[in-house]
């Protein structure tokens, strides 16, 4: 049975079969056991595997910087906010 390894070297991908028991099963366990990117050959990406990838890269960045700009907008509201109680309480007739 053939087993389907994913690949991001120009869409190819490799096959392993093991078609005759009387063969070593280490090296089909180790070549199992890697990853499907290799560390120590220049990956090339093909735009069906990896674009998906950086697309959600991309959006989990835009939504990092979109939570940062929130609290930032959220703080300069109460910082406005305090400002105006303070403003209110310092002109008011009653003193604290």
């Amino acid at each position: 049975m053939p087993i389907e390894l994913p690949s991001c070297s120009g869409g190819v991908s490799s096959t392993s079969s093991s078609t005759s028991p009387s063969a070593s099963p280490e090296p089909t366990e180790k070549r199992l056991l890697l990853p499907p990117f290799s560390l120590v050959s220049p990956v090339q990406c093909d735009f069906k595997s990896c674009v998906p990838l950086w697309i959600c890269l991309l959006i989990i960045q835009a939504l990092k910087f979109l939570l940062i700009l929130f609290k930032f907008i959220i703080c300069f509201i109460k910082f406005i906010w305090f400002y105006q109680v303070l403003l209110i309480l310092s002109s008011s007739p009653f003193k604290f």
